[in-house]
């Protein structure tokens, strides 16, 4: 039993109910989760956040359609690039590798920065990325973009 005044992390509660499961697959999972989440929140929402701080207005008028079509590309030729990359030696990996840290980042930088459609990138580069199954990788990409949503309004 905790007490009450006793908070612990996202991580910790996944954790716990990894532990629980004694289910190697989610205490891989809760590994990836965790490597991740350092990066998007703590770098990649920040500088998203700072940018649009200091940048003029002028430039969110001139980014933001290059965002919003980034998006929209990633949502129409995210399958055909998905099966494109099957057919290669391409493999997604159940651990968090480079590619996955840096998709990470630039997303958490997009989301901190102006936020639509972050989720949707961040699924696309899940899905290329990261041998989960959807529902974890949906699990994944909203705590991620709750994290950043909420360090970027700080």
């Amino acid at each position: 039993m905790t007490n009450v005044g006793t908070r612990k992390s996202t991580a910790d509660l996944l954790q716990e109910a990894a532990h629980a499961a004694g289910d190697a697959e989610n205490r891989s999972f809760k590994r990836s989760l965790s490597a991740l989440h350092l990066v998007t929140l703590g770098i990649g929402g920040v500088i998203g956040a700072v940018l649009l701080l200091v940048l003029p207005a002028g430039a969110f008028k001139a980014i933001v359609p290059v965002l919003i079509v980034l998006a929209l590309l990633m949502v129409v030729f995210g399958p055909r690039l998905t099966a494109r990359l099957a057919d290669t030696k391409h493999e997604a990996s159940t651990e968090v590798t480079a590619r996955l840290w840096a998709a990470t980042l630039g997303t958490g930088v997009y989301g901190g920065y102006f936020g639509a459609a972050q989720g949707v990138l961040l699924m696309g580069f899940l899905g290329l990325l990261l041998a989960e199954p959807l529902q974890r990788q949906n699990a994944l990409k909203n705590i991620l973009t709750g994290l950043v949503n909420f360090v970027a309004a700080i």
